[in-house]
């Protein structure tokens, strides 16, 4: 009988390296489903078996111009004819925002692939402590621009939420939990640990890391920054655009990002069932090192800090990245940032400050100052 394996996720556990890695996987006994020609099955998956194929086809557009229901077709089609290429071989499908499904859309999954053939599915994800996790996905938040809606009440891990449906749809026995602890891991690395408990040969993948963490000096880089963007007097950097940007900022800075334990830690707290129920499921503790490091991240105003010399700094990127600054000298730091981040930009690609002029270092320090306010009382209720 051919085999499905179902890697879930969780989020923040290495999942984007690990698709990357087994994108081409297509040896005699596995092979890794091409849709809608993401490594990611996610997007693809919901709009299958979830409610991202609702709507009107036209309404809500994709990254490839496609509406949802052209993109559900085509995400059909694209499974359909990775379940025909394997040819019998164990099928590997990606995708952590299946967590997002419900039980009853899981089903469906199940049914669709039984139906040919595929009845051996079997579950696996990778789940990270809670500390640990929080911390991950607040810096993920950063990354990506998401600025003052960052709540870390918003991004605690929800473990019987997400996990107790597989259970219930595939089967206690077919859903295996594995702590993430890289520290323990073949070279330390999730796509090596991977691929050695699904038995898929060294040889077949080349192991390719993806969506690495970000220094504390990014961090505060990119908090400042939205805080421009929401005053109107930056562009937005979202997305992968903000995930570069974390790149490029990373010489600057070798400290990591961390929230400090004792900030999280009434947060954890408060879902103390929660974290029983993951640790009676994995069978094992989910323990941390619980103190406080320097560097942590204890407050907002850590975030909001003043980065000494980071004027200098940016521009010996920007040089270093080959973007010509002459005549640009009365550049602000909200510009500096900006241009690494979007490379030549034109004055009227966003939002001037109010009166239409052009932004001088004192009314950016000025108007941000207003939007950190708000966003400080944004991020801790």
């Amino acid at each position: 009988m051919p085999k499905c394996i179902l890697h879930v996720g969780m989020h923040k556990t290495g999942t984007t390296s690990i698709q990357s890695s087994l994108k081409a996987l297509d040896d005699e006994n596995f092979y890794y489903a091409r849709i809608a020609g993401r490594p990611n099955h996610s997007t693809s998956l919901q709009s299958i078996f979830g409610t991202l194929n609702t709507g009107g086809s036209r309404k809500h557009l994709g990254r490839n111009g496609l509406g949802r229901k052209e993109n559900a077709d085509r995400a059909r089609a694209d499974l359909e004819a990775s379940v025909a290429n394997a040819h019998g071989r164990t099928l590997v499908i990606s995708g952590e925002g299946t967590l997002r499904l419900s039980a009853g859309e899981l089903r469906k999954l199940a049914a669709y692939l039984a139906e040919r053939g595929y009845e051996d599915i079997e579950v696996i994800a990778y789940v990270r402590p809670p500390y640990a996790y929080v911390s991950s996905a607040v810096q993920q938040r950063l990354k990506t621009g998401a600025g003052s809606s960052l709540m870390i009440r918003n991004s605690l891990p929800q473990y019987e939420a997400k996990f107790a449906k597989f259970d219930e749809v595939f089967g206690r026995d077919k859903v295996r939990l594995l702590k993430f602890d890289p520290a323990g891991f073949e070279g330390k690395d999730v796509v090596l640990d991977f691929i050695a408990r699904l038995g898929i040969p060294r040889a077949s993948i080349t192991p390719i890391r993806e969506n690495e963490s970000i220094t504390r000096l990014a961090a505060q880089v990119q908090y400042q920054y939205q805080a421009l963007v929401e005053a109107g007097l930056q562009r937005p950097v979202k997305g992968a655009m903000g995930n570069a940007l974390c790149v490029r900022l990373r010489p600057l800075d070798n400290t990591r990002f961390r929230l400090a334990p004792s900030l999280l830690k009434p947060y954890i707290d408060s879902v103390r069932q929660d974290v029983a129920w993951m640790e009676r499921r994995l069978g094992q503790p989910l323990t941390e090192d619980l103190a406080d490091e320097p560097g942590d991240i204890l407050s907002t105003e850590d975030l909001l800090a003043p980065i000494p010399g980071i004027d200098g700094k940016l521009r010996a990127l920007l040089a270093a990245a080959g973007v010509t600054l002459s005549g640009r000298d009365a550049e602000t730091t909200g510009d500096l940032i900006s241009l690494l981040a979007h490379g030549n930009r034109k004055p009227d690609d966003f939002a001037p400050p109010r009166g239409g002029a052009r932004a001088t270092e004192q009314d950016e320090r000025r108007t941000a100052r207003r939007a950190l306010a708000e966003m400080r009382r944004k991020l801790l209720p």
